[in-house]
């Protein structure tokens, strides 16, 4: 028996599933408090910052495209991790939330946010936005999906939050993709190296996705990839699976070329992406949709 299996909306999960309780000592207790850890960084290089300036313009931008944003002022960040993102729309002039299970990435990074965070359980503190009827016309909810122990039930409470006219934006891995198969098959990897356990529950990818949204009420208004990174795992030379030495050698390699990418304008590179996204490639997948 594998470690996941297929669900009836096409995504895959896993078959043992931590608890509630396991998930939420792991999150608060550990995983976000270590800033060394592979998640949060003690600080980023400026290709990085930059690059994270100009995927949150990519987003901004797709979102000012599908739906007219200027009535739009409240900005929920579900899961706001270090606060990249609601830095940027408080910038924009948005009254900005986020919810976290730790206030350590904020600290690190954006404390003059930590008035804006709202600590502790997220799905508790979600309940209470819902109790309390606030609506927001931005939720975001960047590599989160695939953390909780029912994504769907999730997709459907974040109605409840969405104002008349709003969006919500999803970022998840591409992960059960037809390049990570290939790959698979072909032995370029040896391993399922994509099940990350207990951090990824649930595992999405360009297509799944599609049925996801659909089940679940929600409109699909755009689809947008990053960078396949994961094309490098075709050279035996940057194969940072086989050899993990060269998993940074790689990382910088991306860095550079989405930010030369970057270069020409959110417009371009964002029907880059989208040409990325309609190929089922990039490592991960972004989609806006609303009601």
């Amino acid at each position: 028996m594998g470690l996941t299996y297929q669900t009836e909306l096409g995504f895959y999960t896993l078959c043992d599933k931590p608890t509630q309780a396991e998930l939420d000592e792991y999150y608060a207790q550990k995983y976000f408090q270590q800033l060394k850890s592979k998640t949060y960084s003690a600080s980023y290089s400026d290709q990085e910052l930059n690059l994270f300036e100009q995927k949150l313009e990519q987003r901004y931008a797709a979102i000012c495209e599908k739906r007219d944003t200027k009535t739009y002022e409240r900005f929920l960040d579900v899961g706001c991790g270090e606060g990249f993102a609601l830095n940027f729309f408080e910038q924009r002039g948005y009254q900005v939330k986020g919810l976290d299970y730790s206030s350590a990435g904020i600290k690190q990074h954006h404390p003059k946010l930590l008035d804006k965070l709202v600590e502790g359980d997220v799905f508790k503190s979600l309940q209470n936005e819902l109790e309390l009827k606030n609506k927001y016309e931005i939720v975001w909810l960047q590599n989160v999906l695939e953390h909780v122990l029912e994504p769907v039930d999730l997709l459907e409470d974040l109605k409840g939050l969405l104002s008349k006219n709003g969006v919500l934006v999803i970022t998840v891995p591409n992960d059960f993709s037809e390049l990570q198969t290939y790959a698979l098959n072909n032995s370029y990897v040896d391993s399922e190296y994509w099940v990350a356990i207990p951090d990824h529950i649930s595992y999405f990818n360009t297509l799944n996705i599609n049925e996801v949204i659909e089940k679940t009420g929600w409109k699909m208004l755009d689809k947008l990839a990053d960078f396949p990174i994961d094309w490098f795992i075709f050279n035996n030379h940057s194969n940072y699976i086989k050899n993990k030495s060269v998993g940074k050698e790689g990382h910088f390699a991306r860095l550079t070329i989405e930010n030369l990418i970057s270069k020409n304008g959110s417009d371009k590179a964002n029907a880059f992406y989208r040409s990325l996204a309609d190929l089922g490639m990039g490592r991960n997948t972004t989609v806006i949709v609303g009601l």
